[in-house]
């Protein structure tokens, strides 16, 4: 995958997170509907500290600057939404 024309690498899990938050672009997810789609596979049964880590490292991966996030925002205590 290339973002601003660097390849950047992810794992499964934080591929298949970033193309759920891509499918539901400009909406908020909430982290019950990331475990139950991105984690289906052990029926949504995730804590929501991975969920964390996993959206951190995605963020690490397409965020220019991450102190300024433009492209995932995280809305406390609702979920996170794509900008793209």
């Amino acid at each position: 995958m290339f973002v601003d024309g660097n390849e950047v690498f992810l794992r499964k899990r934080e591929f298949d997170l970033l193309a759920f938050l891509y499918q539901n672009r400009g909406k908020v997810c909430s982290e019950n509907e990331i475990a139950e789609t991105v984690w289906a596979d052990v029926n949504g049964v995730v804590s929501p500290e991975t969920i964390k880590q996993s959206v951190q490292s995605v963020k690490k991966a397409v965020e220019p600057g991450l102190s300024i996030p433009r492209d995932i925002i995280t809305l406390t205590p609702y979920g996170y939404r794509l900008e793209w």
